[in-house]
């Protein structure tokens, strides 16, 4: 196991470009009235998972999800949620699957249809 969030942040540095700050023609279309504002979100999500890692990115944004699946000791703290993550990847690799692959689409994990899925999934309110 890496440790410390490296691994968790080494699938996600696969899956952004952190450069590239161009909105999808989809999303636009999508969001037709207020497709900049919804954007720069994204952005600014994307951002702060590069700045404060995967684990405060959570607390900050889904600490019901984080209170469900880690308990209140996520709530308090980053590197546990990033511990948790790392120990989960390391077992399920362990048991014979791939490395997983976060789609290159993970910017709707941060805003839109999929996070809406992905919470519903889990029995939470958005």
């Amino acid at each position: 196991m890496e440790g410390k969030g490296i691994l968790v942040s080494n699938l996600i540095d696969q899956s952004l470009d952190w450069n590239n700050k161009l909105c999808p023609d989809h999303y636009k279309q999508s969001n037709p009235a207020d497709w900049k504002v919804k954007w720069q979100e994204v952005l600014d999500r994307r951002d702060y998972i590069k700045i404060y890692g995967v684990g405060r990115f959570l607390i900050r944004y889904y600490p019901q999800v984080v209170n469900r699946i880690f308990g209140y000791q996520g709530l308090k703290s980053p590197s546990y949620i990033e511990s948790q993550i790392e120990i989960m990847i390391v077992d399920w690799v362990k048991s014979g699957n791939q490395m997983p692959k976060l789609p290159s689409v993970i910017s709707q994990l941060l805003f839109g249809t999929i996070q809406l899925r992905i919470t519903n999934f889990i029995g939470g309110q958005p």
